[in-house]
């Protein structure tokens, strides 16, 4: 984990340094006639990962806020901006993220009293249910033209194969391969009317 966060930043800093280099490097692979509907499928690509990300926060944000009110005002839990933003960042992680962000609030509860410990799991569970059942598929589901259903069933899938790594990659994979589909159906009946008009 300790590699993973002083790698990353380096990283992320040169592919920002060195993207034109890096896009001009890759573009040479491409043969030319198919550089226009490449930059067209990558640009789409982009724009669909940026929804879903968006898509993604607007859900998380929705859980700080709900968490911090139940908390805060409801049930009085110590540290509760603390204890909704860490259930706002654990819920990107599909169904274990809630269970690992409500862990610390219930040990704060446990420390007052073994009813607010119903309590504040009554809470969380309430504020999931309604997140990964109507909320995220919905949300996110809109904001990359995929139905809920369809999200769900990914998400059932990944988890399935590949475990939490699965869960979390799931949608994102489904999203791009919808574009690649999508564009690679149009590319097709473009050259279909091309030919035929020369046929012709």
């Amino acid at each position: 984990m300790v590699i993973l966060l002083t790698v990353i930043p380096v990283l992320v800093f040169y592919f920002l340094k060195d993207y034109n280099k890096m896009k001009a490097f890759f573009k040479g692979f491409i043969p030319k006639k198919y550089r226009s509907t490449s930059s067209k499928m990558v640009h789409a690509i982009d724009e669909t990962l940026g929804n879903y990300i968006r898509g993604q926060l607007i859900v998380c944000l929705f859980v700080s806020l709900t968490t911090f009110i139940i908390f805060k005002f409801l049930l009085g839990l110590d540290f509760a901006l603390l204890l909704a933003v860490l259930m706002g960042i654990t819920n990107l992680i599909p169904y274990f993220g809630p269970i690992i962000g409500a862990i610390p609030a219930v040990a704060i509860a446990f420390t007052i009293s073994g009813k607010l410990v119903i309590f504040v799991i009554l809470s969380v569970f309430a504020i999931q249910l309604i997140e990964s059942n109507l909320l995220s598929p919905f949300i996110v589901g809109k904001s990359i033209n995929i139905h809920p259903a369809a999200i769900i069933f990914a998400l059932l899938l990944g988890g399935q194969l590949f475990g939490v790594i699965g869960m979390v990659i799931a949608v994102p994979l489904m999203t791009i391969v919808k574009v690649i589909v999508k564009h690679v159906i149009e590319w097709r009946k473009v050259n279909m009317k091309l030919n035929t008009s020369h046929e012709e």
